[in-house]
């Protein structure tokens, strides 16, 4: 099966520390990160500019749908993380989707020692 694709921020500590965490859980096969820096024409091919890309997550699944935001977390990272399911109770749904862009718009004024960023090759990281 072909895998999820989705475009992070890789010069986000916050990002890339996602990204290495999702790269080294079960079922890692099932997602290909890729960075928004140097894959512009990639998004572009998808309806995605560049600048949206930086202001939110997108994720292009295996069956071609685009996805944006918390939508685009789900699809990413609810195989791994039990609070990604659980955002998918109705309640908690609409207070993740009201608090995602938030978190998005202030990722960079996360303290940088909070996040150790993981070694990556050439911002792009693999599971060991």
């Amino acid at each position: 099966m072909k895998p999820h694709q989705f475009f992070y921020d890789s010069e986000c500590p916050l990002c890339v520390r996602a990204v290495s965490l999702r790269m080294q859980s079960a079922n890692a096969d099932h997602v290909q990160p890729l960075s928004v820096q140097g894959n512009e024409n990639l998004l572009l091919q998808h309806g995605i500019t560049p600048q949206q890309a930086m202001r939110d997550l997108y994720a292009i699944g295996n069956d071609g749908m685009v996805l944006n935001g918390m939508p685009a977390l789900r699809l990413i990272y609810s195989e791994t993380l039990a609070w990604v399911r659980l955002s998918k109770l109705p309640i908690l749904r609409q207070l993740s989707d009201w608090g995602y862009p938030h978190i998005a718009r202030n990722r960079y004024k996360i303290p940088r020692w909070l996040l150790r960023r993981p070694d990556c090759e050439s911002g792009t990281c693999y599971r060991k």
